[in-house]
């Protein structure tokens, strides 16, 4: 009801977004699609090659009322203890693994783990969203094999979301942004 009165009238909200995963995982690409679907309808359709980064970026969008901010945090080894602090700042965390990259599968979900071992009451007011990019590629993994390989995420984290996710699908992207959304 407050929400709905807010919107009328125009006041903006802001919301921040973080992706976190390790390096290659595709959370720049992940950036970079929100910001082209929600910006421009033509290039919705274009993924562009990204590099894995080296550096925090940030998008800042307009959806529905709402800024959204989101900020892409590099998963290189040494970057990542400042998941920590990236996940204090932001009201929805994604936390990205590459579908593709078997041998890494069992890492991806340690480094989740260690994340937030630190801090168990970080997420209390936060939601999680566990992302398996890259479902498009013919050498994914479906999430239920990696599900089997590295066990449910949902039991350490009972309040996480997990599905897969396709940046060539603008159906994913609509849902990924609807879901970091929706808190």
């Amino acid at each position: 009801m407050l929400l709905s009165f807010f919107e009328k009238v125009g006041f903006c909200f802001i919301a921040f977004r973080t992706l976190i995963g390790l390096d290659g995982s595709g959370k720049t690409t992940i950036r970079h699609r929100i910001r082209t679907f929600m910006n421009d309808a033509k290039t919705r359709a274009l993924v562009p090659l990204c590099a894995p980064s080296c550096s925090q970026n940030s998008a800042e969008l307009m959806y529905k009322s709402r800024r959204i901010t989101i900020v892409d945090n590099p998963g290189k080894y040494w970057k990542r203890a400042e998941w920590l602090s990236a996940a204090r700042k932001a009201d929805v965390i994604v936390y990205v693994i590459d579908s593709t990259d078997e041998i890494r599968f069992e890492l991806a979900n340690e480094e989740l783990v260690h994340t937030f071992q630190e801090d168990t009451e970080i997420l209390i007011g936060r939601k999680l969203i566990i992302l398996f990019s890259k479902k498009e590629s013919p050498r994914a993994f479906s999430s239920t094999h990696i599900i089997d390989r590295i066990g449910d995420p949902r039991r350490q984290f009972p309040d996480s979301e997990c599905y897969e996710f396709s940046a060539h699908s603008n159906d994913d992207v609509e849902k990924l942004i609807n879901n970091c959304m929706s808190y």
